[in-house]
């Protein structure tokens, strides 16, 4: 017999766990928030001159709206775990869930292959206001096109679960609201292919820049070592320099005026001390 009313020993079970989740949910979109906020701030308020940035706040912006869908579609399927409130809410946030986060993958995409062509082929094409443009836009269409289906194929789906002995019917938001089929299992697995391919790619443009970054820092921290070699010998060959300057023109006055030369010139240094000492001996 079903028992549809039984649903207070399901919350006192579930409750706790589905409750720390929803806290940490909570705190993480705060700091998502205003961190996004921040970026975005600075962004379009202080920052005029975006250049080779121009995707930044773009991401900033998808991030933040990723940051509220997510945790909105959890903190939904937290509190209303076992009796979701609306079919129409539920493909929205869905929907959301997959095309915002796939949007914000993109963009890295986009940002990685700017950064590639910037450090790896520093004298090649770069990316023009239009080609980023066109970029953003064709991230959003594609993104757009893999998430549409959601809207027909996902809402509530009601059960029958085994619990204390009692059949409870509890009604959730799923990704796939029908049954299974080879058409559903197709479509999930091109979205992981997707998501596998785009995290692919990223990673193989990364390397390169990441390893040039790395060459040219290298050869900044060498080229500032040698030039410190370079300017200590330097200055120990004008000490020198002066120093036998200074002992050829004294060894062109005659004893008795370098003595009393040297005497009034003491406190010019060690280096007279030691001349002073020298003459000293050839006396």
């Amino acid at each position: 017999m079903v028992n549809k009313t039984d649903y207070g020993e399901v919350l006192r079970d579930r409750d706790g766990i589905y409750l720390s989740n929803t806290v940490l949910i909570v705190i993480g979109t705060i700091i998502g928030f205003f961190g996004n906020l921040t970026v975005i701030y600075f962004y379009l308020v202080r920052i005029k001159e975006r250049g080779e940035r121009y995707f930044i706040p773009l991401l900033a912006i998808v991030d933040l709206c990723a940051c509220l869908a997510s945790s909105l579609f959890i903190v939904m399927h937290n509190t209303f775990f076992y009796n979701y409130p609306s079919d129409i809410v539920c493909r929205i946030l869905t929907f959301l869930q997959v095309f915002v986060t796939g949007l914000s993958g993109h963009i890295l995409l986009v940002i990685c292959f700017q950064r590639y062509l910037l450090v790896c082929k520093p004298y090649g094409p770069k990316m023009t206001v239009f080609w980023k443009k066109m970029s953003f836009a064709l991230a959003c269409v594609f993104s757009f096109v893999y998430s549409i289906p959601l809207l027909g194929i996902s809402g509530n789906k009601t059960t029958n679960e085994h619990f204390l002995n009692h059949t409870v019917a509890t009604t959730i938001c799923k990704f796939y609201a029908g049954d299974s089929s080879t058409k559903s299992l197709a479509y999930f697995g091109l979205l992981g292919l997707v998501m596998v391919a785009n995290i692919t790619i990223t990673a193989a443009l990364y390397i390169p820049v990441i390893s040039r970054i790395q060459v040219v820092l290298s050869g900044k921290v060498a080229k500032g070592n040698r030039n410190q070699k370079y300017h200590l010998k330097l200055n120990v060959g004008q000490q020198t320099k002066q120093m036998l300057v200074h002992m050829i023109h004294l060894s062109m006055i005659p004893p008795k005026l370098r003595k009393q030369w040297l005497r009034t010139t003491k406190s010019n240094g060690r280096a007279f001390q030691k001349l002073e000492t020298t003459s000293q001996r050839e006396e």
